[in-house]
């Protein structure tokens, strides 16, 4: 793959280790990208302890830091405490009173802010919605205990839901009075930076499959700008793939990925893969769309990203080359689109109960009693269990489907001695 007008960024510190109590923790996500940003810390023990309850302080600190707005301790030395509870050394008072200069405390000025004191659902809210800018325009859900919210957070409650920062419960209620645990205070924070689009430092897709260079592997990534860039991480570096963390060097070709690299802490890499199989209905390229029918036999229809790769029987192809009754491969983006198409024409299933490699060509059928032979073309593409092979790498017993040319000879195979894909 070259990369045109390709920045290069080399990231010296290792992969990100996780706090050993959020490693299978549902706050997972939102916990490690925050401690590459320096925005959350553990504990001595090498733990994050996520249920337990944040204090006041706390999650303004967390607030302040992912905004990047603290006020230096030396500018507040000369100046008195905003709060009557405040003391000049306190810990939280810089980023405490960088809060209320902005707006964000739902608290007066010489009132006490009980920074000690955990933090309810309610308060949170406000800070929230103040700090991303929310307004009061958002539609407002309807909670089941819409009552018991004070009127001071009702608007910023209704925000910051509607936001998609904080989240309802399932029985209707928001909890206005519940205290937020250090694992929800990280969700909030990471959810309110990720739709401002400030998380992650790196957002785009892998253009090519990661390639080892020495102590280090290097990804080539599509920005979601447009633009190319090559990143060098450590060869140990991890990614969290799937709900589960594996070697960078496992990512393939069009996840997408996500890395935080700019913050203090070790760098941080998530990576995406959605996938989606069918049988195509209709293909409408000047729309840029392809409807499908998916293997529950519903129907879709997704649009198909700008300059997406198509393949068609292992060979690049247009949308306008696809068949209706093709079987597709779908890779999916965030966004719902589609990144990649692989359609092909099954016009042969069944496993290979006899190969003539002299004469190229492999007895195949569902049974031994149902097959027959079938001559290889003599540009056939291979793949087997996903890779790229050559004819003579098949074996008896290899499970495949295959699609013919316009003489009757195999043009595309795949075949698998693992899993069985659905399509």
């Amino acid at each position: 793959m070259v990369l045109l007008a390709a920045t290069l960024w080399a990231v010296p510190s290792p992969a990100a280790a996780v706090f050993t109590d959020v490693e299978s923790h549902w706050s997972r996500p939102f916990v490690a990208p925050l401690a590459a940003r320096g925005i959350v810390q553990g504990y001595p023990d090498g733990r994050f302890h996520p249920e337990r309850p944040v204090t006041r302080a706390e999650f303004v600190r967390m607030m302040v830091l992912a905004l990047d707005r603290p006020v230096p301790a030396q500018v507040l030395a000369h100046l008195p405490p905003v709060f009557t509870d405040m003391e000049p050394g306190h810990w939280s008072r810089a980023y405490v009173e960088a809060a209320w200069e902005l707006g964000w405390l739902p608290v007066d000025a010489g009132d006490q802010f009980r920074g000690d004191e955990y933090i309810t659902r309610a308060e949170v809210a406000v800070i929230a919605a103040r700090a991303g800018g929310a307004g009061a325009a958002s539609p407002a859900p309807r909670f089941s205990d819409a009552g018991d919210i004070p009127a001071w957070a009702a608007r910023a409650a209704a925000a910051a839901v509607a936001e998609g920062w904080m989240d309802g419960y399932p029985d209707g209620s928001f909890r206005p009075a519940g205290i937020l645990t250090r694992a929800e205070a990280a969700a909030v924070t990471a959810r309110l930076l990720r739709s401002r689009g400030a998380l992650f430092d790196v957002v785009g897709y892998l253009t090519a499959a990661p390639r080892p260079i020495g102590d280090r592997v290097e990804l080539a990534i599509r920005l979601d700008g447009g633009e190319d860039a090559s990143i060098r991480l450590p060869a140990s570096a991890e990614a969290w793939y799937g709900g589960r963390s594996v070697p960078v060097a496992e990512m393939r070709v069009l996840d997408e990925v996500a890395l935080v690299t700019s913050g203090p802490g070790p760098v941080y890499v998530e990576a995406w893969r959605g996938a989606e199989q069918g049988r195509l209905v209709m293909a409408v390229p000047s729309l840029g769309r392809i409807t499908y029918l998916d293997g529950q036999g519903q129907r879709r229809s997704r649009a198909v990203h700008a300059g997406a790769p198509v393949a068609r029987n292992g060979r690049p192809a247009a949308l306008a080359d696809l068949q209706a009754g093709d079987l597709l491969y779908l890779v999916l983006a965030r966004d719902g689109g589609v990144r990649a198409v692989d359609a092909v024409r099954a016009d042969v299933r069944g496993r290979i109960w006899a190969a003539d490699l002299t004469w190229g060509r492999l007895f195949v059928g569902p049974s031994s009693g149902a097959a027959r032979w079938y001559l290889g073309a003599d540009d056939v593409v291979v793949f087997i269990d996903g890779r790229r092979a050559a004819f003579g790498d098949l074996r008896l017993g290899d499970r495949l489907l295959a699609a013919l040319d316009s003489t009757g000879r195999l043009q595309y195979v795949e075949a698998y001695r693992r899993e069985v894909p659905a399509r």
